[in-house]
């Protein structure tokens, strides 16, 4: 009786190994690699007054022509969370700002307003 419970398992043992394992199920990703353009944003900005002339210096991008939509931008410009204006130019003055703390943020986006990820914040105080 023993040797014949013996040899059922095996059976079974041996069975079992045959079957090939099913693979488990997973999402096969290639990698792929994108062209970034545009890498760096650099934003000079002077107080005179109640003025404040604002400098853009970005790789890779025209604000004014440019021979593709990819290489043309434009700046868009939130001064303490509202909408201020759009630039088509990479140097700008804001002028008449009240007195006081003023954060602003600038991006600079395609014409189509779809974003090319660069943006920068930063604080202006007016006397």
């Amino acid at each position: 009786m023993r040797k014949r419970l013996l040899c059922v398992f095996l059976l079974l043992l041996v069975a079992g190994c045959v079957q090939k394992v099913p693979e488990p199920q997973s999402i096969h990703v290639e990698a792929s690699e994108t062209k970034r353009i545009h890498t760096s944003l650099d934003i000079r900005h002077h107080v005179h007054g109640n003025n404040v002339r604002v400098e853009c210096i970005v790789e890779g991008v025209s604000f004014i022509d440019g021979p593709t939509d990819q290489e043309r931008a434009k700046i868009v410009l939130y001064i303490d969370d509202q909408l201020y204006g759009e630039f088509h130019t990479a140097a700008f003055i804001v002028k008449n700002m009240k007195s006081g703390t003023h954060k602003m943020n600038l991006e600079v986006v395609q014409p189509s307003n779809r974003s090319l990820g660069l943006k920068q914040q930063f604080f202006v105080t007016i006397l």
